[in-house]
């Protein structure tokens, strides 16, 4: 449970700082779109791992093997189709991406911290929950610095300066609106 914890917590932290570390990427200069498949493939590949090794580590290896899988992958369906109309529908209308990603984030952690203290008492439960809230901890503070001029990096790309920003940037569900000062 020690391994997978840490790779949740690992996993989470990578496709947190996903849309930021790709909008400083696209400041690059002469970046070309294709620079940004391996950042793509790291973070999926992490997040893509994490339910595999959850069903390995929950399920013993017997004859209702299969079942007690496939009970996993449903309640997963149910949870990933409930989160993304939950979050399309009425989060994306009431939170920024910020806000959404820092959730996300923290819901990241709990999951880890749920890994890692599963059959672990005293001490050592406690230096690993304290290792999970630590994780939650630094993506809250770092959550204004690495979202600030996000956008602006975005769509300015190779001119962008940090100076820059925009005068109003709206987000919903229909998507972002950013308005120039002029």
């Amino acid at each position: 449970s020690l391994a997978l914890g840490r790779f949740i917590l690992l996993a989470n932290l990578l496709g947190y700082l996903f849309v930021p570390l790709l909008s400083w990427l696209v400041t690059l200069p002469d970046v070309k779109w294709t620079w940004t498949l391996p950042l793509v493939a790291i973070m999926s590949c992490g997040l893509g791992t994490i339910l595999p090794l959850v069903c390995h580590r929950a399920v013993a290896p017997d004859s209702r093997a299969g079942a007690k899988v496939s009970w996993i992958y449903f309640v997963n369906v149910l949870g990933s189709a409930s989160g993304s109309l939950l979050t399309g529908f009425w989060l994306t209308d009431r939170a920024s991406l910020r806000e959404i990603s820092l959730l996300l984030a923290i819901l990241g952690a709990v999951m880890g911290a749920v890994a890692l203290q599963a059959g672990v008492r005293g001490p050592r439960l406690f230096t690993r929950l304290l290792g999970a809230s630590a994780v939650a901890g630094v993506a809250v503070l770092l959550n204004p610095w690495i979202f600030d001029g996000l956008y602006e990096r975005m769509v300015q790309k190779s001119f962008y300066v940090p100076t820059f920003r925009f005068l109003h940037v709206v987000e919903n569900k229909s998507g972002v609106i950013t308005v120039y000062r002029d």
